[in-house]
């Protein structure tokens, strides 16, 4: 009796470091969310608020800040939680070999090369990997 040979790819160990950079950077975007929804909700209890209006009516007098406050966390709250399920799904994306996971993560690379120095190293070295024949036969890119 014969059994049907069944291909396997195992997922190459660059990908899945970059997938786990990925992960961290989605890890520390949520940790960023939470701190806005605790300021967003304790704000006035933890002396947030109070802080940031001392350090401002030094400068502008006394404006009125809690709804321009509110309003920039609560922008920064939905910033990072989008960049954090983004960062996830790019993760997701390169464990499971996704074409589309490939693509954004070369462009997430090519914008990395701004931050100098750690950055454009990291992102040199993904762009160089992820360019590897073996790397894209891997995505089928």
């Amino acid at each position: 009796m014969t059994e049907p040979i069944i291909e396997t790819r195992s997922t190459p160990g660059v990908v899945i470091f970059v997938a786990v950079l990925n992960f961290i950077t989605s890890f520390f975007l949520f940790i960023a969310s939470a701190v806005c929804v605790a300021v967003l909700l304790f704000g006035n209890i933890l002396g947030v608020y109070e802080a940031v209006t001392k350090q401002i009516t030094q400068v502008y007098g006394q404006p009125n800040l809690s709804f321009g406050l509110n309003f920039i966390f609560g922008a920064i709250l939905t910033l990072t939680l989008a960049f954090a399920v983004f960062y996830l799904l790019i993760g997701i994306g390169l464990l499971k070999g996704k074409k589309l996971a490939w693509y954004f993560q070369i462009a997430l690379s090519m914008l990395g090369l701004l931050g100098f120095p750690l950055g454009t190293a990291i992102s040199v070295v993904v762009l160089i990997f992820f360019f590897q024949q073996n790397i894209r036969a891997f995505f089928k890119a």
